[in-house]
């Protein structure tokens, strides 16, 4: 019996020392560094929760240091928007682009892009994807796009998540041309929103 149990502890032990691949969520508070091998793996918190994560893995870390936006705290307009960017002044920006993207028409369609916003199925998914990333249980549709309240959302969700520094520029342009915007190719789009801003 006596050498069953030292097998069985010595199991244990070899087991917890190897690190572990999958993701561990301590529910406990507490900060304090593990004694798993974290050679492959990261750590990170959110409010009482700890993430230890596969680096290899990067769409479920949290709170990571070349991802800004995710350890910023969350706010009540809508899930996962951090305060950073909920509480800043974006409704001169939201209205200089819905002026030139649909004058104001949440009926408007232009080919795949439809709305205020004229809001791309990409654009959906993308915003899906950083939700699903920090852990939020709520999703758009594409229907959505036809609301001007979700519109402005699904815009504060991207921003968040690129554009963590609240940037104007960077947030009409990339509005316009993706997250990897070139440009030229947006500075039309840039005058005439900022034109618009100017005159409101």
């Amino acid at each position: 019996m006596s050498c069953f149990c030292i097998f069985i502890f010595n199991t244990l032990n070899a087991s917890a020392s190897t690190g572990n691949s999958n993701n561990v969520v301590d529910h406990t508070g507490t900060t304090s560094s593990s004694t798993t091998d974290t050679s492959n793996s990261s750590t990170s918190t959110q409010g009482s929760d700890i993430f230890l994560t596969n680096k290899d893995n990067s769409e479920t870390v949290k709170g990571t240091a070349s991802d800004p936006s995710e350890s910023q705290d969350v706010d009540t307009l809508g899930d996962n928007i951090p305060d950073s960017v909920a509480h800043f002044d974006w409704e001169r920006v939201m209205k200089g682009i819905i002026q030139v993207e649909s004058k104001g028409n949440p009926r408007a369609v232009s080919g795949l892009s439809v709305g205020v916003m004229q809001i791309t199925p990409v654009l959906v998914s993308d915003c899906n994807r950083i939700l699903r990333r920090r852990r939020s249980k709520k999703r758009f549709s594409l229907r959505d796009r036809w609301s001007i309240a979700k519109s402005k959302e699904m815009f504060l969700i991207f921003q968040s998540f690129y554009n963590p520094l609240n940037d104007i520029e960077r947030a009409i342009r990339s509005w316009n041309g993706g997250a990897h915007f070139s440009i030229k190719r947006t500075q039309n789009y840039l005058e005439k929103v900022l034109a618009i801003m100017k005159a409101l």
